[in-house]
């Protein structure tokens, strides 16, 4: 393959790599803000009494899923390691470890393997932190609604 098309397919790679760090990031911002909310809500209704009626039946089970949401929402906030391909010291030890009889397109071809390993890996976890996500706001707006039913009773 030309040097050429190795280092459009590397650049095209990185981009790749780029959006979905990106993408991390909006996601981490929403699960944060969403669990801060949750989190909120949570601290202004278990201070209260529980009555052992319909209504208190409701606002029991909304504080419920309030803490479910809360849970997703760090599960998918936690730290998880993102692959970002080769490293500066990967580059380097590729380098010294070349022999001069060593395809000059070694390096890219290398940095190409791993930019397609980091997007792969990478996809399998964001995929995951996109479902706790997403089950999380499925969980607050049950308590939302559970909430707004039991405050007309």
């Amino acid at each position: 393959m030309p040097r050429n098309s190795y280092e459009i397919a590397c650049n095209e790679a990185a981009r790749n790599l780029d959006q979905q760090l990106a993408s991390v990031d909006s996601a981490d911002q929403k699960a944060g803000i969403l669990m801060g909310f949750a989190g909120i809500l949570l601290a202004l209704l278990l201070p209260g009494r529980p009555t052992y009626s319909l209504q208190g039946v409701l606002r029991i089970a909304a504080e419920t899923f309030l803490l479910l949401s809360v849970v997703r929402f760090y599960m998918s906030f936690r730290a998880v390691t993102m692959s970002t391909g080769l490293t500066p010291e990967g580059f380097r030890a590729l380098i010294d470890n070349a022999s001069p009889a060593d395809d000059p397109e070694m390096l890219l071809n290398h940095q190409l393997s791993y930019l397609e390993d980091a997007i792969r890996s990478n996809s399998a976890l964001i995929t995951r932190k996109s479902e706790h996500l997403g089950k999380g706001s499925v969980m607050l707006l049950i308590a939302l609604i559970l909430l707004i039913v039991s405050s007309f009773l």
